[in-house]
């Protein structure tokens, strides 16, 4: 789904292949594996006028795409679960939808009190999780994409062009976003409008629409499929009796080692953690014979994937609105942009002017942004019921606009060794303050072998859509835009402290706000160095420093109401607020390029890469989503202009290549934070 930018502010470069100079008929078709099929076609000509020059030009592109992707099938516990394949009431898995429980508090007898007294039959029940339905069962993986693009060409001048360009995009996949989203028949479409003079000057606009189509939240659907059939909380309930209906309560306290509970002992807490836990831990294997036949008398009515009734629920539920009670997504959102650039020379160098407008025109009809249902237009009788008024239902309309402007000088000194260029951009989005970023670049031709470089830049990310308006329920959480802040969230460590707290003491609630979100901005300073080593060698390295004021992350909280007067809470929410760091972060990497070429015809190649992200507070408890490997290397072997036996010419061409990147920790959503092995 379309939810606005999510890089720094810049001038959009759309440059391609012009009619002009590359005519003719162009074909590629690539198979692989997973059943990959890879087709794509160009086509353009240019028509001249009587005087023979070209005037019109026109191009074709067509691209069609279609595979079977890969197949999320991890069924280990989510990273950080406080259980995993040890426990008997087995886990939460990282693609099995339904069995979180988050929040349920009949599902957890895994504390002295409640097997303390054998007469309540609990023992070994600990905690447990429903079964949930695999990702498989859920989405499709036979992945399509169609793209079309056309462009039309005139030329005024030999410099001076107009040009015209529609594309469009349509297809079905599995994506990764803030959760697992089964994307079908989605539509892209986007119209741009071009008049450039050749190195002189622009203008340029463009729209892009989209729908969503049949697209529907994957993991959502996995929980709203069982909590159609039984809520969690019925669902817990019944498997608690049938625990002791069965009688393995019992049976765990008639296993060898068991040792009652008694005064003597020390207090519950110790006789748990002493006596219970071991046994429990030791014995776990037989009781999770028990908790298996348990869940297969509980899930006796669960629907199976392969059922026609189960079919009938599942369009159900993927085919209604999320904002209805299903889980499909409505987006038919838009963008709209113009821009417009002006060069001329001044002296020894050129001068670059700019600015651009964009307007944002998100339309989820409160199934993405927040925003909310009006049902009180057009009133006119129901013409089903007589005397009754029907409306029609909108939404209210989210319209968020930026504008930036921008100027740079570039100048040559020291007979054209050094280039010197210093830029300025303003940028003003509606929600918050104009922001400048300077910019200075400095580049050294020592000699026709040695090249120094050295800049420094700063940039400004205006929070995105997402950071500003969402309102999205994804299930096991409800993630948040800030552009109003939030008051009053609890954090999630002393808000299971409280539901596991026999008495329910509020006193161990500790609450935190979260301020108005606020755009981010980072400086970064770079020194680099190219040269030719020895004739054959070719390095290019560069070291750089980020310094990163309001960077933009997430912060997890419990919303929790309570009644007057109790301490049950009367509705709890988890929400993913998106959030500012209260500290400076800092970001440093080094990259290093080299190329030996062996032969005119054989070449090895190498790069490595380093990037840290350090944060200068542990105690900040924002989620900075760095989702970046430290270490990361490419080895390569590459060959042009071969001759091959039997064949004439040398025309043919080869390559190997060898990548090497270390784990990290991807942090996304809640249910889709882990860890990344090295490969």
């Amino acid at each position: 789904a379309f939810y606005g930018p999510n890089a720094f502010n810049g001038v959009i470069s759309m440059t391609t292949k012009t009619p002009f100079l590359f005519k003719g008929i162009s074909a590629s078709i690539k198979v692989g594996e997973r059943n990959l099929t890879e087709v794509a076609v160009r086509w353009a000509d240019a028509i001249k006028n009587k005087e023979g020059e070209e005037k019109f030009a026109y191009k074709i592109n067509l691209y069609y795409l279609r595979a079977n992707d890969w197949e999320a099938n991890n069924y280990d516990p989510v990273t950080d679960s406080d259980f995993g394949i040890e426990n008997p009431g087995r886990f939460n898995a990282v693609n099995i939808y339904g069995d979180e429980a988050i929040l349920a508090s009949n599902n957890r007898y895994d504390n002295p009190t409640s097997v303390a007294n054998v007469a309540d039959g609990n023992a070994g029940l600990g905690a447990f999780f429903r079964s949930g339905y695999n990702e498989v069962d859920l989405v499709d993986y036979n992945t399509e994409n169609l793209k079309l693009g056309t462009s039309l060409h005139y030329r005024f001048k030999p410099t001076l062009e107009l040009s015209y360009s529609f594309s469009y995009g349509t297809g079905t996949t599995v994506y990764q976003g803030d959760n697992r989203f089964s994307i079908k028949g989605i539509h892209f479409f986007q119209n741009k409008l071009e008049l450039a003079k050749k190195d002189k000057w622009f203008i340029r606009a463009y729209a892009t629409n989209e729908d969503a189509g049949k697209s529907y939240d994957a993991f959502f659907t996995g929980l709203q499929l069982l909590q159609r059939q039984e809520n969690d909380f019925d669902w817990n309930t019944r498997y608690g009796k049938n625990w002791r209906l069965f009688g393995y309560g019992d049976s765990t306290t008639n296993l060898s080692g068991y040792v009652p509970y008694d005064p003597s002992l020390g207090s519950q807490d110790e006789w748990y953690e002493n006596y219970y836990l071991p046994f429990f831990n030791e014995n776990s294997e037989t009781i999770k014979g028990w908790h298996d036949n348990v869940l297969d008398f509980t899930d006796a009515a669960k629907l199976d994937p392969s059922s026609e009734e189960y079919r009938t629920l599942f369009n159900k539920i993927t085919s209604t609105e999320l904002v209805k009670g299903g889980t499909q997504l409505f987006d038919k959102s838009a963008l709209y942009h113009i821009q417009g650039g002006y060069n001329f020379d001044v002296g020894n160098g050129k001068v670059n002017l700019g600015g651009n407008y964009r307007l944002y025109a998100p339309n989820s009809r409160g199934n993405i942004f927040g925003q909310n249902e009006i049902a009180f237009d057009n009133p006119r009788p129901d013409p089903n019921s007589p005397g009754l008024t029907i409306y029609d239902t909108t939404y209210t309309r989210i319209y968020n606009q930026e504008f930036g402007v921008y100027g740079g000088i570039e100048q040559f000194f020291i007979d054209d060794r050094l280039k010197g260029q210093v830029t300025l951009r303003l940028d003003k989005n509606q929600n918050f303050n104009v922001l400048a970023s300077p910019a200075l670049s400095l580049i050294f031709n020592a000699d026709k072998k040695n090249t120094l470089r050295f800049s420094f830049s700063s940039a400004i990310r205006n929070p995105t859509l997402q950071d500003q308006y969402l309102d999205y329920n994804v299930g096991v959480a409800t993630l948040k835009g800030s552009l109003n802040g939030h008051s009053g969230l609890a954090t999630t460590g002393s808000f299971l402290d409280f539901i596991n707290d026999p008495f329910l003491s509020k006193s161990l609630l500790d609450y935190f706000d979260v301020p108005e979100i606020r755009p981010e901005k980072v400086k970064t300073v770079e020194v680099g160095y190219r040269a030719t080593l020895f004739k054959k060698m070719y390095l290019d390295a560069s070291y750089y420093y980020s310094l990163y004021e309001d960077f933009i992350g997430y912060i997890v909280g419990v919303d929790v109401d309570f009644a007057d007067g109790s301490n049950v809470p009367k509705s709890v929410d988890i929400y993913r607020v998106s959030a500012n760091a209260t500290t400076r972060v800092t970001t440093q990497g080094f990259n290093l390029g080299l190329n030996y070429y062996l032969t005119d015809v054989w070449m090895v190649n190498g790069n490595y890469s380093w990037n840290r992200l350090n944060k200068q507070d542990s105690v900040d408890p924002i989620i900075p989503a760095f989702n970046t490997p430290e270490h990361k290397y490419n080895l390569g072997l590459t060959a042009r202009k071969l001759k091959m036996p039997f064949l004439k010419g040398n025309k043919w061409g080869m390559a190997i290549n060898y990548k090497w990147v270390k784990g990290f920790r991807f942090e996304g959503s809640p249910q889709f934070t882990g860890d990344i092995e090295s490969y």
